[in-house]
């Protein structure tokens, strides 16, 4: 029902280059014929299109041999990109549901397409029960009081944008978890005890101080209201 409700919402788009970010889609109801004791039963398939690139996970490690200013650059591009997709959804009032670096994919020009649309919300949705949670390392460890509603990406996304902000800053801490997402649920249920929170404190970037203090006072509330990422950044001290 939900990818059926999904497949329709989008192709109303799919002509117009709105929301571009989300890959192409057919929902088929009834794409495979099974037979159980010669009865025969039909199950719906997704079929996607096909997209080359690499996960974000893999897009931020930082080698060694990779010039630094390069690395910056391009993690400079992406934050604008980011930050794009981020504020076409809110202007329509949809939400993924569970961005975290392995359901982004980076390809060409630093271009962003999103995966996985099981937790996906539209306007339609409204009254559903949340079909899940996402990856905590990317949600509030109360997600399971938030409402399922187009702001239900505002965690996510505000964190994904601060992990790009301080690897702009500091390569290095790319690897500060060998290779996974810079934060954990465990930062968020205790920031004042995080080391990586501690760590992010010793960097000298008003922009990540501002992000940091923001963060631990939206950790520390059972049920926060956080803002669009575009007015978080649109006050960023200079």
């Amino acid at each position: 029902d939900r990818y059926g409700i999904l497949h329709k919402y989008f192709d109303s788009f799919s002509k117009n280059n709105v929301l571009n970010f989300f890959i192409g889609f057919n929902f088929l109801k009834d794409a495979v014929n099974i037979s159980v004791n010669k009865k025969e039963y039909q199950f719906p398939i997704i079929r996607m299109d096909w997209v080359e690139g690499d996960t974000l996970e893999k897009f931020l490690q930082y080698d060694d041999d990779e010039k630094e200013d390069k690395y910056k650059r391009k993690i400079k591009k992406l934050k604008i990109n980011f930050k794009k997709i981020i504020d076409e959804m809110e202007h329509h009032e949809i939400a993924h549901g569970d961005l975290h670096p392995k359901n982004i994919i980076i390809i060409k020009n630093s271009e962003i397409k999103l995966v996985d649309y099981d937790c996906l919300y539209v306007k339609k949705f409204d009254g559903y029960d949340m079909p899940e949670f996402g990856d905590p390392d990317c949600q509030h460890p109360n997600r399971e009081n938030f409402k399922y509603d187009h702001t239900i990406d505002r965690f996510s996304a505000f964190v994904l944008y601060f992990a790009l902000s301080i690897l702009e800053e500091k390569p290095e801490f790319s690897k500060i978890r060998n290779g996974e997402f810079i934060f954990s649920r465990v930062d968020y249920e205790n920031p004042e005890k995080s080391e990586t929170f501690k760590k992010i404190s010793e960097l000298e970037s008003p922009e990540i101080q501002y992000f940091l203090k923001i963060l631990k006072d939206i950790c520390r509330e059972e049920k926060p209201s956080i803002d669009p990422l575009s007015s978080i950044v649109e006050n960023i001290p200079s």
